[in-house]
């Protein structure tokens, strides 16, 4: 029998160049002309083992050797892993590097990849263009990143964490529920179309 493939809930028009199978999951990366655009670049991470975890006790809790965070908001970025405190008693996890992670058998953690897409927009202008898609204000100077705001994009609520915020080189990673895949494709692409914005495989993935 055939090895089950998985696919994610985003699709670009753009032509794959090359594709990997990481977690069963076919992953593009990257597209035909990709390299030739200079705009900000949108980017399919679905495949990304994402996990809630729950517990009145987070403080004592570690993440393959990483503390949670202290306050709801807070974001740690370390060893390909983004832990991302939401309230008192939950933190969602994110494995960046696409592996699956190793949790000690103390951790409870609920694994909702599959019911989640996730995005990154990374480069230029991604102020300009997230100022049509949502009226929160992701790029305020009293922020440091990495941090969390859980809020709408195109009236999707998603969960939304800036990574990087520089004049030349911002990146931004949001999930949200996964039937609103490709309505949140066109949407983006409509926004960011006079700066350019272009799909981009995993290769081209850098926070």
């Amino acid at each position: 029998m055939k090895d089950l493939i998985r696919q994610s809930p985003i699709s670009f028009e753009a032509k794959p160049t090359k594709t990997s199978i990481i977690n069963g999951w076919e992953v593009v990366l990257t597209y035909d002309g990709e390299n030739q655009k200079s705009g900000p670049c949108i980017i399919d991470l679905s495949h990304i083992p994402k996990y809630d975890l729950q517990d009145k006790n987070l403080s004592k809790i570690k993440i393959s050797g990483i503390e949670i965070p202290d306050k709801a908001g807070e974001s740690t970025l370390q060893d390909n892993m983004l832990i991302n405190r939401m309230n008192n008693t939950q933190a969602s996890i994110w494995c960046l590097n696409g592996l699956e992670p190793n949790f000690s058998k103390e951790v409870f953690c609920t694994d909702i990849t599959d019911g989640k897409a996730m995005l990154a927009l990374i480069g230029k202008d991604l102020q300009c263009i997230f100022e049509k898609i949502t009226p929160i204000d992701l790029f305020s100077s009293s922020n440091k990143s990495p941090f969390l705001i859980q809020g709408q994009i195109l009236q999707v609520p998603c969960q939304i964490v800036v990574i990087r915020q520089t004049q030349d080189l911002s990146s931004v990673i949001f999930t949200f529920t996964r039937g609103f895949g490709n309505s949140m494709i066109e949407g983006i692409l409509d926004a960011g179309k006079e700066w350019g914005i272009y799909p981009a495989g995993m290769g081209n993935f850098l926070y």
